[in-house]
């Protein structure tokens, strides 16, 4: 997500949630809240924090799309952009080595 500002915020979130995140599309900025308290006796390992963080790229890397299924008046080429935007993370996640 080289195009976009992202931050990251240690915070209390509700007990259920490990992260979340706060995204404004157009300026193209993302906060990653993460949780700083965990239920007692939770072990968090290294595959659920990593399996958190990609979870929470890809839903704010999809947020575009939502922004656009709301707008009455989008254009194809906006859908097609974003829609190859979303393909080439996909890509770059699954060919990292």
């Amino acid at each position: 997500m080289v195009d976009w500002e992202v931050r990251y915020k240690w915070t209390k979130l509700d007990e259920d949630d490990m992260a979340e995140h706060l995204f404004n599309t157009f300026a193209r900025s993302l906060e990653f809240r993460l949780a700083t308290e965990w239920p007692e006796g939770y072990t968090l390992s290294e595959y659920e924090v990593k399996h958190t963080a990609l979870h929470e790229v890809f839903e704010a890397r999809l947020s575009p799309i939502r922004k656009l299924a709301e707008n009455r008046f989008v254009r194809n080429d906006e859908i097609s952009s974003e829609i190859h935007a979303i393909v080439q993370l996909v890509c770059n996640v699954l060919t990292q080595e």
